[in-house]
């Protein structure tokens, strides 16, 4: 690496450290305890002073609520670009993108936390599934991904995230759980959505014929459900299964299989796998016998 691009490696990471104050998103109870002080603090005393006062406060209250509502919709915006680019595997672009998203988003509101649960998934698409699941676990502890709200902002999405995570860090039972939980909230019209996860999480517990038969049963399905990366990413991780299974009824016409899977799977950039080896040596090692490292 050469000292220009050492330079803006560095910058980025002080970039992304910086970042650290934003990542600690409000509760909603917090929020609406805020909100009601706010109310008192100002209606009260306008009710002492005329109509004036009282005019004033609801300009006042009119103009947060727009500049509220313009973030929300910028916070749609970047993150259906951020979508765009992790479905890409562009991961620098996901990444700058989600510290804009991060840096404007008013604090103490709905659009923060969600940009705050963003953040987790590049975080664990860069690599750092340990700081990927702690800032996910924060913005699913403010009690905003419940419910209807949850349902809206497709909550299955952030667990099925933070399942993943701790599925990479070897953390098996809470990726079960997350699982679990993303499968709840998931609609049956998205359910696919959930393949590659759950794929990744058989074959971690290595359990490879049990990846095979999961392609065999369910992947026509899927595909149309996930994105261009998660479709690659599922495609991989059955031709590291194929490697693995033992047996004739599941190596006869096996080869081409395997070939078709790690073709497609080679349509990914460089790098675009390595976050799901950084703690599994024998995927590791599989992704550098066929040149996907």
């Amino acid at each position: 690496m050469g000292s220009e691009e050492t330079a803006l490696a560095e910058a980025e990471s002080q970039a992304i450290e910086a970042l650290e104050p934003r990542l600690w998103p409000s509760s909603r109870w917090g929020d609406a305890g805020l909100n009601v002080a706010i109310y008192l603090a100002l209606v009260i005393p306008a009710t002492f002073v005329g109509l004036g006062a009282q005019l004033l406060v609801l300009a006042g209250a009119i103009a947060f609520a727009i500049h509220r509502r313009r973030a929300w919709y910028r916070s749609v915006a970047l993150r259906r670009d951020i979508q765009l680019a992790l479905a890409s595997d562009d991961i620098g672009e996901a990444t700058r993108l989600g510290r804009r998203l991060l840096e404007e988003m008013p604090g103490r509101s709905l659009a923060h936390t969600v940009a705050v649960a963003w953040w987790g998934g590049i975080e664990l698409r860069r690599g750092r599934p340990e700081q990927a699941v702690e800032v996910m676990k924060r913005a699913l502890g403010t009690g905003r991904f419940g419910g209807r709200t949850g349902r809206i902002l497709e909550a299955w999405r952030l667990n099925a995230s933070l399942s993943l995570a701790h599925a990479v860090l070897g953390d098996l039972d809470a990726a079960q759980s997350q699982l679990d939980a993303a499968d709840a909230q998931v609609g049956d019209r998205a359910r696919g959505g959930l393949f590659t996860v759950r794929a990744y999480l058989l074959a971690r517990r290595g359990d490879a014929q049990e990846v095979v038969e999961l392609f065999d049963a369910q992947w026509r399905s899927a595909e149309p459900q996930l994105s261009i990366s998660g479709a690659r990413a599922a495609r991989m991780l059955e031709a590291f299964a194929l490697e693995q299974t033992p047996g004739p009824e599941y190596r006869s016409g096996s080869g081409e299989r395997l070939d078709k899977a790690i073709d497609r799977a080679r349509e990914a950039p460089p790098g675009a796998y390595a976050y799901m080896a950084v703690h599994w040596p024998e995927l590791r090692d599989f992704l550098e016998r066929h040149g996907l490292k």
